[in-house]
C-alpha cells in the first residue's frame, strides 16, 4: 500500500494557477490510491494535500475517516465534468460527502449510490484533495478550473419529517390499535386495556441503515435495515388517522387478529402476542417485522403506494 510519500506531496503555493493544480494533482493521484487506507478520524494521518486545501482557505480539516460512507453517483466513473462535491455534517456511519458529475444532481432516489471513502479514489480520484473540508464547504473541479467555497445552507437543519401518533380502538373488546411515526419509522402497537401486547415495524421514513440498529437501545424505535426491507416502501405523508382503519378477527369470541389498512390498503397484522408483527413493507422476517404477503391482505396497493 503506497502513502502519500513526501516527494509527491509538495502543496502549491497559494494563488497557485488553478489549471497547473489541478492537473498536477491529477498526475500524483495515479500514484496515491490507496491513500484513503491510512486515514483516521483524528487529522494526525490526514494526507498533505488535504492540508494544503483546508490551509488555503483557512479552515480546520475534517477527516472523512476512509470506513464511513459518501452518496457517489455513478457518473463520476465515466470521468464527467464538473465533479462536484458538497459536504453536510457527519451524520452516524457517513462522512456528509455528496459527489457527482455534470451541473446538478439529479432527483432520482437512486441517483447516489452508499460508497466507503476508501473506494474514492477508484472512483473519482480527482474529489480526494478536498475530502477534509469540513461541512458546509463545496467544490468543483474540471481541467483548467477550480473553485472551492463555503455555502451555510449545507449546515441548516432539515425540515421535521412529518409525526403523528393515532388510536383507534375496537368497540367490543378492550383492544386498540395505535399507529405511530416518530418522524423517523412507523410503527404500529397492539394495545389491551393500554398494555401494549403486539408490535410491528411497518417502514421507515427516511433511508434504510445498512446495518441493524436493534445492538444499542439508544437507537430505538429501530429502523429497520435495508436487506429486510421491500425496496417500494412509500412514505405516509401527512396525518393518515382519517385513513386508518381496522378489520378486527374474532376465534370463538375472542380477538385473535386485526389488520390494519391505510387508505384502502392493509398494511399491518397484529396478533395477541406477535412480537414482532406482520408488515407489507417486509421483505424477510425479521425481528421487527415478519413478511405479510400481498396474497394474504385480499387487496390491491392504493393508489400512490
Amino acid at each position: 500500500m503506497c502513502l502519500w510519500a513526501q516527494d509527491i506531496i509538495e502543496a502549491e503555493p497559494v494563488g497557485s494557477d488553478a489549471a497547473h493544480s489541478y492537473e498536477t494533482r491529477r498526475h500524483r493521484r495515479g500514484r496515491a490510491c490507496d491513500h484513503l487506507r491510512t486515514m483516521t478520524n483524528g487529522d494526525r494521518n490526514i494526507p498533505a494535500e488535504q492540508r494544503e486545501v483546508c490551509s488555503r482557505y483557512g479552515v480546520e480539516p475534517l477527516a472523512a475517516d476512509a470506513n464511513a460512507k459518501a452518496g457517489v453517483a455513478r457518473n463520476v466513473r465515466e470521468g464527467g465534468a464538473p465533479l462536484n462535491g458538497l459536504r453536510h455534517p457527519p451524520e452516524r456511519d457517513t462522512c456528509g460527502w455528496y459527489i457527482w458529475a455534470g451541473a446538478e444532481p439529479s432527483d432520482d432516489p437512486d441517483f447516489f449510490l452508499a460508497l466507503h471513502v476508501a473506494h474514492l479514489a477508484q472512483w473519482c480520484p480527482d474529489a480526494l484533495p478536498y475530502l477534509a473540508l469540513p461541512a458546509g464547504w463545496r467544490f468543483q473541479v474540471a481541467p483548467g478550473h477550480e473553485d472551492v467555497w463555503q455555502d451555510p445552507t449545507l449546515l441548516l437543519e432539515p425540515e421535521p419529517r412529518s409525526r403523528y401518533a393515532c388510536e383507534l380502538g375496537d368497540q367490543d373488546s378492550r383492544y386498540a390499535v395505535v399507529l405511530e411515526n416518530d418522524g423517523k419509522v412507523v410503527y404500529a402497537y397492539l394495545r389491551d386495556a393500554g398494555n401494549i401486547v403486539a408490535d410491528v415495524w411497518i417502514h421507515n421514513v427516511g433511508e434504510a441503515p445498512e446495518r441493524p440498529e436493534w445492538d444499542d437501545l439508544v437507537n430505538a424505535p429501530f429502523a429497520n435495515p435495508r436487506e429486510y426491507c421491500r425496496s417500494h416502501q412509500p412514505p405516509l405523508v401527512g396525518d393518515p388517522a382519517d385513513d386508518l382503519t381496522l378489520e378486527w378477527i374474532y376465534a370463538e369470541g375472542n380477538v385473535v387478529a386485526v389488520l390494519v389498512s391505510i387508505r384502502g390498503a392493509t398494511v399491518a397484522r397484529l396478533e395477541p402476542g406477535s412480537t414482532p408483527g406482520w408488515s407489507r413493507f417486509a421483505k424477510k422476517d425479521g425481528p421487527l417485522a415478519r413478511v405479510l404477503a400481498l396474497d394474504d391482505t385480499h387487496d390491491a396497493p392504493a393508489a400512490g403506494w
